[in-house]
């Protein structure tokens, strides 16, 4: 049985920036963000997905060599020695100022910036027919040279000379922070940014990344082809990141925000959820919790899934209440892929399943699902209700009644055909407005819901409740639940996080097996 989530998580960044950072022509992007966003290791990620070892440069000006060995010790795996340049130490005595041209130099218009870029953008999107750019022979030094004019460079052309000893392979440069620079050695940075872009990005065809520690747009922005965003979001007390990408010249945006996850020290985004439910080949294997088994032992029921046991620290409790406290834009094909394999698992044991929704929908899925992955024997221990009033009775204030007597038979059958432990899996929407409809007050419907919650719980080994905005009896059941988790989307990607037990915010996505398993991606 496969849980763990090497298949899903390797390294990885948006399509976008792959087709951003492509090998004919030279890009420039600018990183943005507050301190602690994750902007080094974004960069060290590009750096290891994009560049090659002998031609990618990160030119850190905050921390040493020695320091991000010891943050990435992945940096040793690619060797990386003569390619970590400690800007702090040495390289950047290239860019001190030998005058005071620079601090009192003008800087361009933001207008005439803005002018410039549309100018650009229409030059890129002239047709070119099939012609392929030439690869540069040698690097471009013409604005180096006119920069070395107010300022001392001559170590600034050492790194011009790596990049023209590696032609015609591009180049990928990273600078890691253009505001330390500034501060540290009083550098023009439109001079700077001007200089790179026009010899190295523009001529030599090198990628350059620069990064910068602000959100807020700068003049700099029009000088370069990409920008993007990092940035932290607060998400009930818990932390998301997203990177946004506001600029990628002559790139097609699909989606301009995602998040990701800084987890063992490597930048990871978080795939969309597919919300289909996959054609299962074959049932997974069963996780054991029974008498002889440790789970046992603790007083708990594994939920199908290893992962997902150890984040609610070993399972659900035995004779407990869960809730998947559910928003409104998770379908049901997302929900099953948290209580699929917890039914999965009580199935495989031999034991009994009750599951009552009120979708026709959803009922159609969980037949088909249920078909597809069991034996005729393990389906006969499993009952799927159809919530609608009409098949369970007439409309009347006997309604409630009727739920009752239809539930109590429901869990005679299956005490009798499995002898055995049962799990009981309720949409309380469907509940409440099956049983209540419109005329019943809000005081009725929760003793209402309550009540038939207790008789779930008495004659269960384990209850799930399926709850979401609008249910009369939500705070009731959290508040009596002994667990409640939260489930939500976010920019088309699956979310979860425990309430109880409080937990960590999880990205939810499914392994690419026969019999795909969910996993549990930390944001962090």
């Amino acid at each position: 049985m496969t849980n763990g989530v090497d298949e899903m998580v390797k390294p990885n960044l948006p399509n976008e920036l792959f087709d951003f950072f492509d090998n004919k022509v030279g890009r420039s992007l600018i990183v943005k963000g507050e301190a602690g966003t994750g902007k080094t290791i974004f960069c060290l990620t590009l750096l290891e997905e994009l560049g090659k070892i002998d031609n990618s440069f990160y030119i850190s000006t905050r921390v040493s060599h020695k320091s991000l060995y010891s943050q990435f010790p992945w940096l040793r795996e690619r060797d990386m020695r003569e390619n970590l340049i400690d800007a702090s130490i040495d390289f950047l005595r290239i860019l001190y100022p030998v005058s005071d041209f620079i601090r009192n130099g003008n800087h361009d218009d933001v207008a005439e910036l803005e002018k410039l870029e549309k100018a650009r953008d229409v030059i890129k999107k002239m047709p070119s027919g099939d012609v392929e750019p030439e690869l540069p022979e040698s690097v471009s030094r013409a604005h180096l040279v006119s920069l070395a004019k107010e300022q001392d460079v001559r170590e600034l052309q050492d790194i011009y000379k790596r990049v023209d000893t590696r032609l015609p392979e591009p180049s990928l440069i990273i600078i890691d922070s253009l505001e330390s620079l500034i501060e540290r050695y009083r550098v023009n940075p439109t001079e700077l940014i001007k200089a790179l872009q026009k010899d190295l990005v523009e001529m030599s065809g090198v990628r350059l990344v620069i990064v910068l520690e602000e959100s807020k747009s700068t003049k700099w922005d029009y000088l370069v082809d990409g920008v993007i965003s990092i940035m932290e979001v607060e998400e009930r007390g818990r932390r998301l990141r997203h990177i946004v990408l506001n600029k990628l010249r002559g790139i097609q945006i699909n989606r301009p925000v995602y998040q990701f996850t800084l987890n063992n020290g490597k930048f990871r985004y978080f795939k969309p959820f597919s919300f289909v439910i996959p054609r299962f080949s074959n049932s997974h294997e069963s996780v054991e919790d029974g008498e002889v088994s440790s789970y046992h032992e603790k007083g708990l029921y594994s939920t199908g899934n290893i992962q997902l046991d150890k984040i609610l620290h070993g399972g659900y409790p035995r004779k407990s209440l869960a809730l998947f406290d559910i928003e409104e834009n998770v379908p049901f094909s997302g929900q099953m892929h948290l209580f699929g394999p917890v039914i999965e698992n009580f199935l495989t044991q031999g034991r009994g399943v009750l599951v009552m929704l009120s979708s026709k929908h959803s009922i159609d899925i969980l037949h088909k699902w249920v078909n597809e992955l069991f034996t005729v024997r393990q389906r006969e221990n499993i009952n799927i209700l159809n919530l609608e009033r009409e098949s369970i009775g007439k409309l009347g204030q006997t309604i409630s009644v009727k739920y009752e007597h239809a539930l109590k038979e429901a869990y005679s059958e299956l005490k009798f055909a499995t002898g055995n432990h049962i799990l009981t899996i309720s949409d309380w929407i469907g509940i409440e407005h099956a049983i209540c409809g419109k005329d019943v007050g809000r005081t009725e419907r929760i003793d209402i819901s309550l009540r038939l919650m207790q008789l779930m719980i008495d004659n269960s080994d384990l209850t799930i409740g399926l709850m979401g905005p609008g249910l009369s009896s939500c705070e009731e059941q959290r508040y009596i639940s002994d667990v409640h988790l939260k489930l939500y989307t976010r920019y088309n990607s699956l979310f979860i996080h425990g309430e109880k037990p409080n937990t960590n915010i999880f990205n939810i996505n499914l392994t690419d097996e026969e019999h795909p398993m969910t996993i549990f991606i930390p944001s962090v």
